[in-house]
């Protein structure tokens, strides 16, 4: 991790770097509403509030003016539980046929009900923090039953075969560490149907459960798995055909870097609100209102305000620079 930290602090220092060509996300906040209640959900650090005032030709719009100026590609559909928007199959679609590259965020509960989605969707980062039937009704609050969730996502993932599945999993002791019964389990299905693993540090050191991911990372190695490469967000460590995907939240790892903030500016996405706002800092999301901007069709005052989100310069109340 010392080598990661180094290369973090290298890049924040170096004022040559070229933001063109940095590869971010659009993350459409599509709803704040979810049909679970993780506590640990960082729910992209919205306000609480729920006006979901954009519709598919508006996020058509952001991501068509976003393609075109800033040759962003990739979408992120999150929330909340995107699946509870009732036009999610015709955002996706639209997005879909404008050439954008999809990934969602879901715990998967509502997706065997709409699987026309997923013909759409390019990655399903499905959140499986636990394989343990009692743990993971604890953690949810629902009543979703881990067997047909799983049976559910791979009937689709057979009809949809370009579909990626990633199983999302926060790092939670004694849960889902590399010595637990839920790490055999899901690398049984990671082997079986061709799935990746995805695990991620906790968004806070207060977090019960918390585990560094350092720790993490070390368990993995001692069981074989080897490091692959590594890139800005994340680890990539592999043993025979399974791959295991290792990060941090985004805020928890420019806290790693000499300056949080000119880190964050340089690599992160940016976020949509359900109400049009645009923000590269998910802490300070409601920091430039777009609606107007958006609805007008006004793809030149879109461009300057992308602009002014991703500029170094521009400052906001960072909480790791205070």
């Amino acid at each position: 991790m010392e080598q990661i930290k180094k290369q973090a602090n290298e890049i924040s220092t170096n004022e040559q770097t070229n933001t063109s060509i940095i590869q971010r996300d659009l993350r459409y906040i599509l709803t704040q509403k979810c049909n679970y209640q993780c506590g640990f959900c960082h729910k992209e650090w919205c306000d609480g509030s729920e006006k979901n005032l954009l519709d598919v030709g508006d996020y058509d719009f952001l991501f068509s003016t976003a393609r075109d100026t800033l040759w962003i590609q990739q979408i992120t559909l999150s929330g909340g539980e995107p699946m509870i928007r009732k036009d999610i199959s015709q955002i996706t679609k639209q997005l879909h046929w404008s050439g954008a590259k999809i990934t969602m965020v879901s715990n998967g509960s509502l997706i065997p009900q709409y699987p026309e989605v997923m013909e759409y969707v390019d990655t399903l980062n499905l959140s499986l923090h636990t394989t343990n039937q009692d743990l993971y009704t604890i953690l949810t609050w629902s009543h979703t039953k881990i067997k047909d969730l799983i049976d559910g996502i791979r009937d689709i993932h057979e009809h949809y075969s370009h579909l990626q599945i990633k199983l999302n999993s926060a790092i939670i002791n004694k849960q889902n560490m590399p010595n637990t019964d839920d790490f055999a389990y899901k690398i049984e299905l990671a082997s079986k149907y061709w799935w990746k693993l995805k695990y991620l540090e906790l968004c806070g050191v207060d977090v019960p459960g918390f585990v560094p991911l350092e720790t993490f990372e070390h368990e993995l190695i001692k069981r074989g798995f080897v490091e692959d490469h590594r890139t800005i967000r994340q680890g990539i460590y592999k043993k025979d055909d399974i791959e295991i995907i290792t990060g941090r939240v985004f805020c928890s790892q420019a806290k790693q870097t000499k300056d949080p903030q000119w880190y964050c500016k340089q690599y992160n996405d940016i976020y949509i609100t359900p109400d049009g706002c645009i923000s590269s800092c998910p802490v300070d999301i409601k920091k430039f209102s777009a609606y107007d901007i958006i609805v007008s069709r006004d793809s030149l005052a879109l461009n300057e305000l992308f602009q002014q989100v991703i500029d170094k310069d521009t400052r906001y109340a960072c909480p790791f620079s205070l």
